[in-house]
């Protein structure tokens, strides 16, 4: 309990204070990013498990939107499953108010920090990056399942929080 308390006072008291609270402020946004990287198929030996399909209960949507972080949008883009992403955001898009804005179906080459175009359609991208940020950081599946496209088996989420546990039978 010691340690704990003792990290705790170091975050308060230092820049890495930013860090977490950007980590708090993502964890729910962690539903939509961090579903796609499990696959379920290495568990239980499907061949389409992944990306799991959202099925929506409640879901906030931040209005007004958090301010856009270009560069670590930017950043970000090169790791995530865009094809996934778009997946989610077709999925939740229904339930979100204010609503949110349909992604392209592929990624211009300037989002991927195309250096030779950089400056062309600089507002079109600027939009683009902040439909980006809101999907990513100002969404949040409050309460639902994430789906197993293959076996149907429902993942439920509450209070943002995905329950993964497998049960006996599926180990």
């Amino acid at each position: 309990m010691g340690s704990m308390h003792h990290w705790i006072q170091i975050v308060e008291s230092s820049e890495v204070s930013q860090l977490a609270d950007a980590l708090i402020h993502l964890s729910c946004t962690l539903t939509i990013i961090t579903h796609y990287p499990f696959d379920p198929q290495y568990i239980f030996r499907t061949e389409k498990g992944y990306p799991l399909n959202i099925e929506v209960t409640t879901i906030r949507c931040e209005d007004p939107p958090s301010p856009v972080d270009k560069e670590f949008v930017l950043n970000l883009l090169p790791k995530i499953n865009y094809p996934a992403l778009r997946q989610a955001v077709q999925q939740f898009a229904p339930y979100c108010n204010p609503p949110i804005p349909e992604l392209p179906e592929e990624l211009d080459s300037i989002l991927l920090n195309d250096q030779t175009n950089i400056n062309q359609n600089n507002e079109m991208n600027d939009a683009m990056i902040a439909n980006l940020h809101r999907v990513l950081f100002d969404v949040y599946l409050v309460e639902g399942y994430l789906v197993c496209p293959d076996t149907g088996r429902k993942f439920p989420v509450k209070e943002c929080i995905p329950n993964m546990i497998l049960h006996e039978d599926e180990i």
